[in-house]
């Protein structure tokens, strides 16, 4: 009997040892297969994001007529292209289906190269090398609309991005269409004769300078910043006053020091930042969701300038708007002598149904904003606009300040115009006649964005 009973230990526990193993075993695969998952979503979303900055980059260096911006427009192209590339090796396709779309990319990169070196020597593309661009042009954004039904289909569940059949070159022919793989292979019977490649106003991700230029006024007690932050309250909510708490652990980003109030319960949240220098509304956000649209964009626009110069902000003009659940979001710039000054922004969110101010955001105002003594322009506006290219069918013009990527600002005008039917702004400095940037307009389901 002892014998038996020792067989049946043994064979236990070697059993719960197979099973202790099986059990690892099988976990640590999962594991694997989880970090490898995040690996080529990594990967695919970070070709997905080239793709469209190559759009976009593609699209601008049509229209621009400055040798120094054409080496960084260029020079960006020949990365994000190597970038893609870079990207799409690194998932899970056969080498067929790698091979054609990575020869696209390294066209597009060859190319971006080969116009790099004439504008070493001082000579800017020529039409025929614009025509290739266009063409080029027209084939990334036929690889973005791939890309992004991809996307969605992805997201959906519909297309797994590791596939272990793909991965080991054992793919069914009949589940080829539920693969990454199947979708590239579509794909690239499009892309196979390419040629011989919310929401926010411009310069909105200007870098914030460490202290706040000119923030006006002494500091207020707690006392005063509730009496404001009551008083803002009932300006966005039509009237009505909105119960609000102290909450000391809120403050507003950048280094602006702010008296926080928020109100939190079933009708949803709110909150109002008000700085402690000056008493100025730093941050109003509220989470009602509107309903049925009924005021339109011309009157939410007015309704929301209405709003700024109540709580002390004027002068301000609106640029670009984005629409999204029947709210608007408006992005407004100060005016200062007809010219429009973009460093200093504020952000309204207004709700298309009743009118309430749903959002403001003032950081950037309150970071850039003084009082600037502006010289006048050494050229004239059509001696800035004989700096543009041909290309360009220009609309529309203007002087405006910008801000560079260094924290300076820049005195420039600015051209609206058409290519291609596209919508670009061109920047001119209005001193020097250099062309200082090109942002392109993409009209979307929600509003303008601009790149």
């Amino acid at each position: 009997m002892k014998k038996y009973i020792v067989i049946f230990s043994t064979a236990l526990i070697i059993c719960i040892g197979v099973f202790i193993w099986g059990f690892q075993h099988a976990q640590a695969r999962a594991a694997t297969d989880t970090f490898v998952e995040y690996q080529y979503q990594k990967s695919f979303y970070n070709l997905v994001q080239s793709m469209e900055n190559l759009s976009v980059l593609t699209s601008k260096a049509q229209v621009s007529n400055s040798i120094a911006n054409s080496i960084s427009l260029y020079s960006d192209i020949w990365w994000q292209a190597n970038f893609a590339t870079e990207n799409l090796s690194n998932l899970s396709l056969t080498h067929n289906t790698l091979s054609r779309t990575a020869t696209f990319l390294n066209q597009l990169a060859d190319f971006a190269y080969t116009i790099q070196k004439k504008l070493a020597d001082n000579t800017l593309p020529s039409q025929e090398d614009l025509a290739t661009m266009k063409e080029l042009n027209k084939e990334i954004i036929e690889v973005c609309n791939d890309l992004h039904q991809l996307e969605t289909k992805i997201n959906a569940g519909e297309i797994k991005l590791y596939d272990k059949k793909v991965a080991s070159k054992k793919m069914e022919e009949d589940t080829a269409d539920a693969t990454l793989q199947g979708s590239f292979d579509k794909m690239n019977e499009k892309a196979m004769d390419y040629p011989t490649l919310i929401y926010d106003g411009p310069f909105s991700d200007h870098m914030e300078n460490q202290k706040p230029k000119d923030l006006t006024g002494n500091k207020i007690s707690e006392t005063e910043a509730d009496k404001i932050a009551k008083e803002i309250s009932a300006l966005a909510n039509n009237g009505e006053e909105i119960s609000l708490e102290r909450a000391k652990e809120i403050t507003a980003k950048a280094t602006i020091p702010v008296y926080g109030f928020t109100k939190d319960d079933e009708d949803g949240y709110c909150q109002i930042d008000i700085s402690e220098t000056g008493g100025h509304l730093v941050l109003l956000l509220n989470s009602r969701q509107p309903q049925e649209a009924k005021i339109d964009q011309a009157k939410a626009i007015q309704l929301a300038n209405e709003f700024l110069t109540k709580v002390g902000y004027e002068n301000m003009a609106s640029t670009y708007i984005s629409k999204q659940e029947n709210a608007l979001t408006i992005a407004f710039a100060y005016k200062q002598d007809d010219i429009t000054i973009y460093p200093d922004q504020i952000k309204v969110k207004i709700a298309l149904d009743n009118g309430q101010i749903l959002g403001c955001e003032a950081t950037s105002y309150l970071m850039n904003h003084t009082n600037r003594t502006l010289a006048a322009p050494t050229l004239t506006m059509s001696e800035a606009q004989a700096m543009i290219s041909t290309n360009l069918a220009i609309d529309n013009k203007s002087l405006v300040l910008i801000p560079t990527k260094s924290g300076g600002e820049k005195l420039c005008y600015e051209f609206k115009g058409m290519h291609d039917e596209n919508i670009y702004f061109v920047y001119i400095n209005a001193d020097t006649g250099k062309e200082e940037e090109i942002l392109q307009l993409i009209e979307t389901e929600n509003g303008q964005l601009t790149m």
